[in-house]
């Protein structure tokens, strides 16, 4: 896990420890936008999610991130830095900046394979919470999700 998640590692390790199992679905009636170029990585994302009861909407990249999270709300954000119109950063920074979504602070994770001596700062700057380095650990990226998302889930 980065070191820009250690504020929820602590908490994330309990929901690891003590929900492990599928005893209790973790991200239940959560909804994510995950957003990543490779349909591959965007299917295992998608079943590890949904697995834990979050209802998934995947897409390909940043503009169609942007159109999805006009439509409808969700209460957390998980996306790959290098995406095919956008940089992750720029496509966060817009989500931020542009209060008519209506998700201008919705958490956020970013993952990403290409890691740098700056990426932390990079991420945290662009507002991430966070960022895994490709291969994920699914379990530790489902924690943290259960974390960040861990607020009233009614709507």
């Amino acid at each position: 896990m980065s070191k820009s998640l250690n504020s929820i590692s602590s908490i994330a390790t309990v929901y690891r420890d003590v929900l492990s199992g599928g005893t209790v679905a973790r991200l239940a009636h959560r909804q994510l936008l995950v957003v990543d170029s490779n349909v591959d990585t965007l299917e295992l994302f998608k079943v590890a999610f949904q697995g834990e009861g979050a209802i998934v909407v995947t897409v390909t990249s940043a503009s169609e991130a942007l159109t999805t999270l006009h439509q409808r709300p969700f209460h957390g954000l998980l996306s790959e830095l290098v995406l095919p119109d956008l940089s992750g950063w720029d496509f966060l920074r817009r989500v931020r900046s542009q209060t008519a979504l209506k998700q201008e602070l919705i958490p956020a994770i970013a993952v990403t394979g290409l890691v740098t001596q700056t990426t932390e700062q990079d991420i945290q700057v662009a507002g991430y919470a966070g960022y895994f380095p490709k291969p994920v650990e699914l379990d530790e990226l489902i924690a943290a999700m259960a974390v960040l998302t861990d607020l009233d889930v009614t709507h």
